[in-house]
C-alpha cells in the first residue's frame, strides 16, 4: 500500500455574516421587518467543512418568556429558519419557523438560559450533527438563516458555526 499524506484539520469557529466570509455584520440586532436580511456563512474554494453545530445566541435584559424571542414579546412575527445549502440544494434543519424560546427545545436544540444579573440574561441553544455534515466551498456551499423582524429590542443576538476544516 502506498503512504498517502492527508490533510490536517483545522478547528472552525465562524459568526454567520451579511455578507458570508467574515467581513460583515455579525451581531443581528436591526430593524429587519420591511427589508429581510440574510446572514451567512460561505465555504471559501478548496475547503471542505465538516460542521458539527450551530449555535443560537440572544441576549436580553428581563426575563425570557416561552412565548416571547429573547424579551421580544410574543416572539417574533415572521420567524425565521436555518438551512444548509449543499451543490445550490437547500436543507432545512428546523421542523418549522423559529418564532419564540421555547421552539428552540420543540425543535431538539440544546438550549440554555443563563442569568447574569437581575436584568441581563442569555440564551444559547445549539443543533449538533452528528455524523458532521460536509460542505464544498467549490461547489458554493453555505449556511444561510434569513431574517424578516424586529430585532432592536435584543441587546445581542448571533449566529456561529463549529466544526473543523481542511484545505485542498
Amino acid at each position: 500500500m502506498e503512504n498517502v499524506t492527508l490533510p490536517l484539520a483545522s478547528p472552525i469557529i465562524k459568526l454567520l455574516d451579511t455578507i458570508g466570509n467574515g467581513s460583515g455584520i455579525t451581531n443581528a440586532i436591526g430593524n429587519y421587518s420591511t427589508t429581510p436580511v440574510l446572514f451567512t456563512a460561505v465555504v471559501p474554494p478548496n475547503t471542505l467543512w465538516f460542521l458539527n453545530f450551530i449555535k443560537i445566541q440572544v441576549s436580553d435584559t428581563g426575563t425570557f418568556g416561552g412565548h416571547d424571542y429573547g424579551n421580544i414579546t410574543n416572539g417574533l412575527i415572521n420567524g425565521y429558519s436555518i438551512k444548509i445549502y449543499k451543490n445550490n440544494i437547500p436543507t432545512v434543519l428546523t421542523a418549522g419557523l423559529i418564532t419564540y424560546n421555547d421552539q428552540f427545545i420543540h425543535y431538539s436544540f440544546e438550549y440554555q438560559l443563563t442569568q447574569f444579573s437581575n436584568s441581563y440574561w442569555t440564551s444559547s441553544a445549539v443543533l449538533r450533527f452528528d455524523p458532521p455534515f460536509v460542505l464544498c466551498g467549490n461547489l458554493g456551499d453555505r449556511v444561510e438563516i434569513t431574517l424578516h423582524d424586529n430585532f432592536t429590542g435584543l441587546t445581542d443576538h448571533t449566529f456561529a458555526i463549529h466544526g473543523s476544516q481542511i484545505k485542498v
